[in-house]
């Protein structure tokens, strides 16, 4: 797990599983998935994603991208159709590797592809990763206050493309954290820092 630093001067966003260009998501593939998208057609999905990203973010904001960023695109086209996408997204990108993304990985050698992420931003300490923290704990990189306080952890992650903006981590038998979901399916756009929910309070079980 990296750790990096986050210039506290630019906004900062989280999105996940764009999955451009992938098919089964969409109402009109005759194989779709049971859980897929609001859109008719993957052209639709592909020019909302661009459109809702640069409604929200700043050219000059940055951006953790969480993985999974397209699928059904050739292997010697998928480093081109990147290029031309993330060219016309907004923002400063910082890219985590999900589980379709090792072609394209190994196609973009300038890019700098993280396994999972931890950094602090604005007194809080950003955990992220993205498969759910149910598949993969990182205990370790938790920032662990004297009296059991939670409260500056914020744990990110893609991946389930579930709808559920948040849920539960069991850490332990009586220790469990909420996480944040930031697919697509989600939110339908990337989430600013401001609106995901940190360990503190009520926010431990």
């Amino acid at each position: 797990m990296a750790t990096i630093k986050i210039d506290e001067t630019k906004d900062l966003w989280f999105v996940s599983d764009t999955h451009f260009n992938h098919a089964k998501l969409v109402r009109s593939c005759p194989d779709h998935f049971d859980q897929i998208r609001n859109y008719e057609t993957t052209d639709e999905m592909n020019e909302d994603i661009m459109t809702q990203w640069n409604k929200f973010v700043g050219p000059e904001d940055t951006v953790i991208f969480l993985g999974d960023f397209g699928l059904n695109i050739k292997a010697k086209e998928i480093a081109k159709v990147f290029y031309e996408k993330m060219g016309k997204l907004n923002g400063n990108k910082i890219f985590i590797k999900g589980n379709h993304d090792h072609k394209l990985a190994k196609n973009t050698k300038d890019i700098t592809w993280y396994n999972s992420l931890v950094f602090d931003y604005k007194g809080r300490h950003y955990v992220c990763q993205h498969y759910d923290f149910n598949q993969y704990k990182t205990t370790e990189s938790l920032v662990l206050n004297e009296g059991y306080d939670y409260s500056p952890n914020v744990l990110v992650h893609g991946h389930t493309h579930s709808d559920a903006k948040i849920s539960l981590v069991d850490f332990a038998p009586t220790w469990k954290m909420v996480q944040n979901c930031v697919c697509w399916e989600a939110w339908y756009r990337p989430v600013n820092y401001k609106e995901l929910a940190n360990i503190s309070g009520n926010k431990i079980f």
